[in-house]
């Protein structure tokens, strides 16, 4: 799994903070359980690219900072138990949190309303990959929640849009978004793939 870090404003320090965070949310392969979508990090939908803004860093394990202001994100989310990744899209800046092995939070804090304004539980969470031509890029978010063999993907008002059928041994290891077009991809611990169109 690789990792990006964007040395901005805040210099280097910005930089190893971020890179200890992201390498400390890594898994130990030797703890790996089969049939685990988490256990080798496979419940991270897209790859995890650390923000540009100088203005956003890791404190904790679970409390960040945007703008100046601390966060603890087990306020949003008592389950958290660490962050494990920080994106930035459009005006929302999206904090990861690991709950466990198959659950993650997700929560969207509005930098003009200063507002945490979405959060969702699940798995895989992503958007269009061109949400810049979206007129609010949240409208193309999407995630998976589990279901013990009838996974739901859901749209961002929390709708479910649709029902992955399993079979015994698969999980959902990435969705992907181009405009209308959704693709899962389901995946074994034996390394077995097939991808669904929605």
């Amino acid at each position: 799994m690789k990792y990006k870090i964007a040395v901005g404003a805040a210099g280097v320090g910005t930089a190893a903070v971020l890179a200890v965070m992201l390498w400390r949310s890594q898994p130990n392969p030797d703890t790996k359980e089969p049939n685990n979508p988490a256990a080798d990090g496979q419940s991270l939908s897209r790859e995890i690219v650390p923000p540009s803004s100088g203005s956003i860093v890791t404190v904790s394990d679970v409390v960040v900072q945007i703008d100046g202001k601390k966060y603890d994100i087990t306020e949003l989310c008592d389950a958290v138990n660490g962050v494990t990744g920080v994106e930035e899209i459009g005006d929302y800046v999206m904090v990861q949190g690991h709950i466990c092995p198959t659950n993650t939070f997700y929560g969207f804090f509005h930098r003009d309303t200063q507002e945490w304004e979405y959060t969702y539980t699940g798995v895989c969470l992503t958007w269009d990959e061109n949400w810049e031509q979206w007129e609010n890029p949240m409208e193309s978010v999407i995630y998976v929640v589990p279901g013990g063999g009838q996974d739901a993907v859901y749209d961002w008002q929390e709708n479910e849009i649709a029902v992955v059928g399993l079979g015994e041994g698969e999980y959902v290891r990435e969705l992907k978004r181009a405009g209308n077009d959704i693709t899962v991809s389901i995946c074994t611990a034996e390394g077995g793939r097939r991808d669904v169109e929605l």
